[in-house]
């Protein structure tokens, strides 16, 4: 008789586990419902997109010829932006290439032009694919990320 109880609780046991692992306790249970009824909204996934190849410039600098290779990645939380933005990479790196040409080597030397430089970018990138940057900066809708930033 003991053998019998000890094998239903295992069996209850597992069958509750089951329904926990699967999602379906909480439905049975209601607490999916009462969750979206306090408002609590799930987490935004952010996707992200290198515009590669990374881009290179040059300029002459004190006579000398010097380089800027730089890496970024676009980020959004909508994934039909990034979509946008891969069938619209040749304006987008365009753009970026004349914005970068039209830089001095040594306005590019600190970590505010730099910041204003990921700005900038944004502002590029935004205009190609016809976003409002105030918008999704505003939003938190989206981002450059500058991931590689050699001058020699």
């Amino acid at each position: 008789m003991i053998r019998i109880i000890i094998i239903v609780v295992a069996l209850l046991a597992a069958a509750g586990g089951g329904l926990y692992f699967t999602g379906m306790l909480d439905s049975l249970l209601g607490a999916e419902e009462s969750s979206t009824e306090e408002g609590i909204v799930p987490p935004r996934v952010a996707s992200y997109m290198p515009l590669d190849p990374p881009f290179v410039v040059n300029f002459t600098h004190r006579g000398a010829l010097r380089y800027l290779q730089l890496s970024v990645e676009l980020m959004f939380y909508d994934v039909a932006r990034l979509e946008l933005a891969r069938q619209r990479m040749p304006a987008i790196r365009n753009d970026v290439i004349i914005l970068l040409s039209g830089k001095d080597f040594d306005s590019l030397s600190t970590i505010e032009s730099k910041e204003q430089l990921r700005r900038e970018i944004l502002t590029a990138v935004c205009k190609v694919i016809e976003l409002d940057v105030e918008a999704v900066v505003a939003g938190d809708e989206g981002t450059i990320y500058i991931t590689n930033f050699i001058m020699q």
